[in-house]
């Protein structure tokens, strides 16, 4: 009787033990799966980030830099002298929306997965400097290219990883890792195939912080769905309409001057070949040049650079001007794209052509004194100069 007690309490013991270990284990992973994104978390990092069907980093870790210490990295430029893995800070997900994941780290680190077309990926730090460390997965590689690290899959897929702010970042073998401060970002950007030139460029005017934000409106089985991804802290941006032919936003800042939006936007709702663009009711002009794109974020009228990437046809659109400091966005395609904008120039115009009206009055009657309308009309100023003359000659005769 004395066995068969001990061996009761002895399965009443490990039946009580198993729930709590289950419940441990849960505690300490979790999982996400978007649309295009996808990863696990353990106890300290990301880990399997995948976009699409292409799994990009096989860990993501985040650690302060004071608790690293000297065991942590000794070195980041161009390349790491020196790199010993590092420990990691706890990680919990915290929070999803139908378009983002948040894991939010112990050490005061927050990363941010967007279920979009880039798969964008943003670090962030509030206060506490932090080391990220990327890992790549085992048939990828990475290196360092123009101040930037670039991790290239083993089926041509690339994404570039870069610090916006003063941060830094390298890259050696299948690692990368930056170093970010507050208020630094750092931003992860994923493509199907080789980067091209507009994609470079957008990632240019991002990292050097042109481009405030970046939105995707996209198209799903469940119907359209946007994402936003802030860059700068102080910009907020809202879609508030999207459907065919027509994506509108709301744009508030807290700097007022101007800036840069880039919106991406599912082929389904929009026509490049037809496109227009408004900034806070003002009809933007279109250009191929980046330069000229720039100097609209610095006041002039607003411009628009559109182009299409991607194997599914999405419109890229580039947008700067003074009134995205605090206004609306307007993408249109179709036929009645302008209706409801007005020109940038258009009260312009109509002041010049009044002006010019007058100055052409004006430079007639000048023309006429200097001869130079008798040039354009021959015979015309002589004219009227000799009948000028026989009716002073014909006045004076009668007063004779």
């Amino acid at each position: 009787m004395r066995a068969l007690a001990v061996v009761m309490t002895a399965l009443l013991v490990t039946a009580g033990l198993a729930p709590l270990s289950t419940a441990q284990s849960d505690a300490e992973s979790a999982a996400y799966a978007g649309s295009t994104v996808s990863f696990d978390t353990d106890e300290t990092a990301v880990t399997n980030y995948s976009v699409g069907d292409e799994r990009l980093f096989s860990s993501i870790k985040v650690q302060a830099r004071s608790d690293a210490g000297n065991g942590g990295i000794l070195n980041i430029g161009p390349s790491l002298s020196s790199v010993v893995p590092l420990d990691g800070s706890r990680v919990d997900l915290s929070s999803e929306t139908e378009t983002t994941a948040t894991v939010e780290t112990k050490s005061g680190a927050t990363i941010e997965a967007h279920d979009n077309d880039r798969g964008v990926l943003v670090v962030r730090t509030e206060s506490r400097s932090q080391y990220v460390q990327l890992n790549a997965s085992d048939d990828a590689e990475a290196s360092y290219e123009g101040g930037m690290a670039v991790v290239r899959g083993e089926n041509g897929t690339e994404a570039a990883a870069f610090v916006v702010g003063d941060g830094q970042i390298s890259a050696e073998g299948d690692s990368v890792v930056a170093n970010i401060d507050k208020d630094d970002r750092l931003v992860v950007r994923s493509y199907e195939q080789e980067r091209g030139t507009a994609d470079t460029q957008q990632e240019r005017l991002i990292k050097q912080e042109e481009v405030a934000a970046e939105t995707y409106v996209m198209q799903r089985e469940n119907g359209t769905v946007d994402d936003v991804v802030a860059y700068d802290p102080g910009t907020t941006v809202d879609v508030t309409s999207g459907e065919r032919g027509s994506v509108e936003m709301t744009v508030e800042r807290e700097d007022d001057e101007g800036t840069m939006l880039l919106a991406t936007v599912s082929s389904d709702l929009l026509d490049a070949d037809s496109l227009a663009v408004g900034v806070d009711g003002v009809l933007a002009d279109e250009t191929d040049s980046y330069s000229a794109l720039e100097s609209a974020a610095d006041g002039d009228e607003p411009r628009y650079l559109v182009t299409e990437t991607g194997a599914n046809g999405t419109v890229n659109v580039l947008v700067a001007g003074e009134g995205l400091s605090d206004g609306n966005l307007v993408l249109r395609s179709g036929q009645n794209a302008t209706a409801g904008l007005s020109a940038a120039d258009e009260s312009e115009d109509s002041s010049g052509a009044d002006e010019s009206s007058d100055s052409d009055e004006g430079t007639g009657s000048e023309g006429e004194s200097d001869g130079e309308t008798g040039a354009q009309v021959p015979g015309f100023g002589v004219a009227v100069a000799a009948a000028a003359l026989l009716a002073t000659a014909a006045l004076l005769a009668r007063r004779r």
